[in-house]
């Protein structure tokens, strides 16, 4: 009979952690969405900005910004509207794979070629 109580005493303090548990889960979820959030609205707010700028500045219209969004889009070898990201490179003296934008090899300190400082 003492056993029955303690595991029903158990099964209520499993159940309240599991559920604490969730709802701690659930605001790291929330926070990193605002963040994510909060990050977006600001390059929104950035790229606003500097179009006006160019327009305002270089007279570029709604239409020079279209077809240089068409262009980008499509040096993927498709036009669907993402940014595709370049694979790895191959460092040329050890041959391991290093990441798109480094200057030099992670693992052996190679300078890489064609370095792009916009690469993403």
């Amino acid at each position: 009979m003492w056993g029955y109580g303690n595991e029903a005493a158990d099964a209520v303090r499993h159940r309240r952690a599991a559920d604490l548990q969730s709802q701690i889960e659930s605001s790291r979820t929330r926070r990193a969405s605002d963040d994510v959030e909060d990050r977006l609205d600001r390059h929104v707010l950035l790229t606003e900005a500097m179009w006006e700028l160019l327009a305002e500045r270089l007279g570029l219209t709604s239409a020079d910004l279209a077809a240089k969004v068409l262009e980008i889009d499509g040096r993927s070898g498709a036009v669907n509207g993402k940014r595709e990201v370049a694979p790895a490179r191959r460092c040329p003296s050890c041959d391991a794979a290093v990441t798109v934008g480094a200057r030099t090899c992670q693992f052996c300190g190679e300078p890489m070629d064609g370095h792009d400082p916009f690469a993403v």
